[in-house]
């Protein structure tokens, strides 16, 4: 009867935690953009969202930019991006602004150019062209802070790129970093956090071989970190968002079948761990492009069987963050569980956490703000608390949350 009543302890925790950790992460289809595009940009400026440029599948080049209002649900054009069309190039925003620039009009001719658009007056202006060289399939993104990084793609010769710069908005200058380590790549994915560089993913030959590796850029130090690598198959022309502590990676090309993906992961820097979720509920693209507003990602154009592009416009709710994201056994453990006086936590977080526990309807806190030290046995007495479900909400330095996890007092 005991080990009837563990069998029925976990299968209910089982539910429990499957219900929990699937509440929302789900697509919805949106107005679809203005026309059937691949190797496209975007970026967002508070509540809009911006895409155009790329090719369609007649070879030609756009230079168009439109905006998305998620509240309406709409698509407005704005001023082109100048110097013609492009695809392959780099978009990013910074504060109240956006920036495009290099890719390719015919991919042989590589551009340098490089621009700031202001929503308010719907205008374009020139700023200091990328050094070094023209290219495209680079990387651009903002640091999260007021800076941005970009580098890599392909360059003249069919060159595989890893040089990598800073961009200063306020002085308008270039500033050379270290290379990303490695041999040159394009097609990678960029993105950053809280004044740090990521680059993952991408070509790193010219016909085509793909790399999962994952580096993170020190400003501090001017060095790269190796990181956790991409955890599914190799992969390159991803689109990418960013929500919150999460950078979200979606679709992308393999080498091998079936080539045309449409998987959604997510890596979340502050404990450096990567996790599946809910795939684009569409077929399989790549050289899309994806931006986020507020809480919510979206993905948008794409490239399919070298002869089909696409126009739709799909949009991302993740999981809440805020103690409905069961943590991994590899992040926190919880032991014993079931427990009755004690429970020993050992969190594997770098810079340690704060945990929070709460009742199993999450109305009550009842302990609040223990420290847990990385890598060290951290006990909680729960003696005096009824028998029943808890959960542990841990936080990480920032106070951002991590998740939960579930335990049972008898």
């Amino acid at each position: 009867m005991k080990q009837l009543s563990k069998i029925f302890y976990w299968t209910i925790l089982g539910v429990s935690l499957l219900h929990i950790s699937f509440a929302q992460n789900t697509w919805i289809q949106k107005a679809s953009f203005i026309a059937s595009r691949y190797q496209t940009i975007s970026f967002s400026i508070g509540s809009k969202g911006y895409v155009g440029t790329g090719r369609d599948l007649n070879m030609t080049s756009h230079a168009d930019i439109w905006e998305y209002d998620p509240g309406t649900d709409t698509w407005t054009q704005k001023a082109n991006v100048p110097g013609g069309g492009r695809f392959g190039a780099i978009a990013f925003a910074i504060g109240n602004v956006g920036y495009v620039g290099t890719g390719t009009f015919n991919g042989g001719n590589f551009m340098d150019d490089f621009y700031e658009y202001n929503p308010a007056f719907n205008s374009w202006t020139q700023k200091a062209n990328f050094p070094n060289q023209g290219r495209y399939h680079a990387v651009g993104f903002s640091d999260g802070n007021n800076l941005a990084y970009a580098g890599t793609g392909l360059g003249v010769n069919s060159s595989l790129l890893s040089d990598f710069y800073e961009y200063n908005p306020s002085t308008d200058i270039w500033s050379q970093k270290a290379d990303l380590p490695g041999t040159g790549r394009y097609g990678a994915v960029g993105f950053g956090f809280n004044g740090f560089a990521y680059i993952a993913l991408g070509q790193i030959t010219s016909i085509g071989n793909n790399t999962a590796t994952l580096y993170q850029y020190d400003p501090g130090q001017n060095a790269w970190n190796p990181k956790t690598a991409f955890p599914g198959t190799t992969r390159a022309f991803c689109s990418t968002f960013i929500i919150n502590n999460n950078a979200y990676i979606c679709s992308g090309i393999d080498t091998i079948p079936p080539y045309y993906l449409n998987e959604l992961h997510a890596y979340d820097y502050s404990i450096d761990q990567w996790s599946i979720k809910a795939s684009l509920p569409s077929v399989g693209r790549y050289a899309g492009t994806g931006f986020s507003i507020g809480g919510t990602g979206y993905v948008a154009t794409g490239y399919t069987n070298f002869s089909v592009a696409h126009n739709d416009l799909w949009q991302y709710t993740p999981s809440s963050g805020t103690g409905i994201v069961e943590i991994s056994q590899e992040t926190m453990s919880i032991y014993p569980n079931p427990a009755s006086d004690f429970i020993n936590i050992n969190c594997k977080i770098p810079n340690g956490a704060i945990a929070n526990l709460y009742a199993q309807n999450g109305s009550k806190l009842l302990k609040s703000n223990i420290s847990l030290i990385s890598e060290k046995q951290n006990q909680i007495n729960i003696k005096d608390l009824p028998s029943g479900f808890y959960y542990i909400l841990l936080k990480n330095e920032r106070g951002e949350t991590l998740g939960i996890k579930k335990f049972l007092k008898f």
